[in-house]
C-alpha cells in the first residue's frame, strides 16, 4: 500500500499560497512578440512521466486522482532508438485539454526522490478536484489514507499534498463554492532550477511565454516565485540554490517527471523558433519512425526538456 506523505505545514502553505495567487492574475498582457504559442496545434501543455510500475501508475492517476483515460499510444520496435530501445505503450490521461503521459522505463532506469527541495528538474504538477468528497472516497477505496486538507485564512481555496507510485510530488486544490473561472480545466508544473534570471531568459524570452509578477514566499521574504503562463497551463519556479543535485535528464534516464510536452502544428518552424532565439537544442527534430511524427528536445538553462513534436516535414 502506498503510504501519503503530507509535507510540513510551511512547505504546503507556500505552494498552496502558489495556486491562489497565480488563479489572481491569471489573465496577464498578452505578449505583443512572437511566441512558441504560435507553432501550438493546441495552447496547452503535457508532462511526461517515467513510471516503475505502470498498472500501479493508472491506478493511481485515473482511479485515484480521477483523471480522464485516454486512448493509449503503441510505439512499435520499429521506433528510433534515442527514443525507444523496444516496443511500448504509452499510457494517456487528460485534464481539460493537457495531457498527462506514463511511459515505462528500461532495467537502467534511475531512482531519484521526489519532492521540490531534494533536486533541481520538473519537480511537482497540480492538479484539479471538482468534488473533494468524492475525491476522499476515491482514496479511502484504493487503501490511502485521508489527506489533511489546507486552507489559506479569508481564502475558499483548498489543497493537500500526496505522492504517486514514484514518489513524485502531487498537489491536488478545489475550492469551496466558485473558483476562478476554468480551474478545473488548468495544471500547473512546477519546477525548481538554479537560476531564476536564466530560466526567466528562457520561458519568458526565448519562448515567449507571458511572465506574470513575481510572488514572495510567505514566511521567507528574500525567495520569490515565478509563474509564466501559456495558454491554459502555468509553468512556475522558484530556486534553492546551484547545489542541489540535478534531476533533469532525457525519459529514459530516471523515473519520475521528465517532460514538458508542447504539440506544434509545424515543428520545423518550431525548430527554427527556438534555434533563432539561442536556444539549447538537445535534439533536432528526428524522426519517430514507427508512426509518421517528429520529436525534438530542447533543453533550458538547467537541462530540463521541453519536448516539442508534430507531423514529419510539416511546415
Amino acid at each position: 500500500m502506498l503510504l501519503i506523505r503530507v509535507t510540513r505545514a510551511v512547505t504546503a502553505l507556500r505552494s498552496a499560497f502558489l495556486m491562489v495567487a497565480a488563479s489572481a492574475l491569471w489573465a496577464g498582457p498578452a505578449n505583443a512578440e512572437q511566441t512558441i504559442e504560435e507553432f501550438l496545434a493546441k495552447p496547452s501543455l503535457n508532462v511526461v512521466i517515467t513510471v516503475q510500475d505502470m498498472q500501479k501508475a493508472q491506478e493511481f492517476y485515473g482511479e485515484v486522482l480521477g483523471l480522464k483515460s485516454m486512448s493509449p499510444i503503441p510505439f512499435s520496435d520499429k521506433t528510433a532508438e534515442v527514443f525507444f530501445p523496444r516496443a511500448v505503450v504509452m499510457q494517456r490521461f487528460r485534464v481539460g485539454t493537457h495531457e498527462i503521459k506514463l511511459i515505462p522505463g528500461l532495467e537502467t532506469t534511475k531512482q531519484q526522490p521526489g519532492g521540490i527541495q531534494t533536486g533541481i528538474g520538473l519537480r511537482m504538477v497540480n492538479y484539479p478536484i471538482v468534488d473533494l468528497e468524492a475525491f476522499k472516497q476515491r482514496l479511502n477505496d484504493h487503501g490511502y489514507p485521508e489527506p489533511q486538507i489546507h486552507a489559506l485564512p479569508g481564502s475558499n481555496y483548498r489543497f493537500g499534498l500526496l505522492e504517486d507510485p514514484d514518489g513524485n510530488q502531487v498537489e491536488f486544490f478545489t475550492y469551496e463554492g466558485d473558483g476562478p473561472e476554468g480551474w478545473q480545466h488548468t495544471i500547473h508544473i512546477a519546477l525548481t532550477v538554479s537560476d531564476v534570471e536564466a530560466s526567466r531568459e528562457f520561458y519568458g524570452k526565448t519562448l515567449g511565454m507571458t511572465e506574470l509578477p513575481p510572488i514572495p514566499l510567505p514566511l521567507d521574504d528574500t525567495r520569490k516565485v515565478y509563474l509564466f503562463k501559456t495558454g491554459p497551463t502555468l509553468i512556475k519556479f522558484w530556486s534553492y540554490g546551484d547545489e542541489l543535485p540535478n534531476h533533469a535528464g532525457r525519459h529514459l534516464d530516471a523515473y519520475g517527471y521528465r517532460y514538458i510536452q508542447y504539440a506544434t502544428k509545424d515543428i520545423r518552424g518550431a525548430h527554427e523558433f527556438v534555434e533563432s532565439r539561442g536556444a539549447t537544442i538537445d535534439l533536432p527534430p528526428t524522426a519517430v519512425e514507427s508512426m509518421p511524427v517528429e520529436i525534438m528536445f530542447v533543453a533550458d538553462p538547467d537541462g530540463i526538456i521541453n519536448e516539442m513534436f508534430g507531423l514529419a516535414g510539416r511546415r
